[in-house]
Formats: C-alpha cells, sequence, structure tokens
C-alpha cells in the first residue's frame, strides 16, 4: 500500500531552521539495513554539526558551504575545500570525537581562495 510506504524526513539546517521532507520509499524488510542507514543519517548529521563547532572554536576561516560529509557504515568522507591546514585539522578532530565514527576519509583539500590555488 502506497500510505505505508511514505517516510516523512526532517532536517535540522543551520540556524536552527527545521524543514521536513515527506517522500516515498520503499519498506525495508531488513530491520539491520534500515538501522545502518538511519545510523549513518544520523552520524552524517553530528559531522555537520561538528564542522561548525571546528569553525565557531578552532578556525574561523573555515566555510562552510564548501564541505560535505557523507557516511556509509560508519565511515566518513569529508570533501571540501578550505584556506588553511589548521580548518582540516580541526574538522577532523571535531569529527573523529563523535560516536559511530568508525573511519574518516578526508579529502579535503587546501586552497588559497584569495586566488583559488592550492597551498
Amino acid at each position: 500500500m502506497f500510505l505505508n510506504s511514505i517516510r516523512p524526513i526532517v532536517l535540522l539546517i543551520g540556524g536552527g531552521v527545521l524543514c521536513t521532507f515527506v517522500f516515498a520509499m520503499p519498506l525495508k524488510k531488513d530491520s539491520q539495513a534500515l538501522n545502518t542507514q538511519l545510523t549513518d543519517a544520523y552520524i552524517t548529521f553530528r559531522v555537520e554539526g561538528a564542522i561548525l563547532q571546528a569553525k565557531l572554536f578552532q578556525d574561523p576561516s573555515i566555510p562552510l558551504v564548501s564541505i560535505n560529509a557523507t557516511t556509509h557504515h560508519g565511515v566518513v568522507v569529508l570533501t571540501g575545500q578550505v584556506p588553511k591546514q589548521s580548518g582540516i585539522d580541526a574538522i577532523l578532530n571535531q569529527t573523529q570525537r563523535l560516536h559511530g565514527v568508525k573511519k574518516i576519509v578526508s579529502h579535503l583539500k587546501v586552497v588559497d581562495t584569495r586566488h583559488g590555488l592550492k597551498s
């Protein structure tokens, strides 16, 4: 039945804006797979918060809009560009503290934002 396959998704966006999206997705028979997906989504949410903490408390030069995080089975993949190595260090430091993070794969790059060149 279609109504049984509707799932609400709630996202907290920077600044405390709460958005709810409803979309249809097939029901999973495997509760472990569903649990893994939810756990990965929660870890990604926490990583995004850790990036914000790194910006606020360690390196204000970290740009929030150019950093992406994804999680698959507890492995966090970070991509994006930051102006200084200290920004990457701060992000990795905050991320590794999170419960549930098994491994961090960083594809973060230092880029001189004044000229668009790698440092």
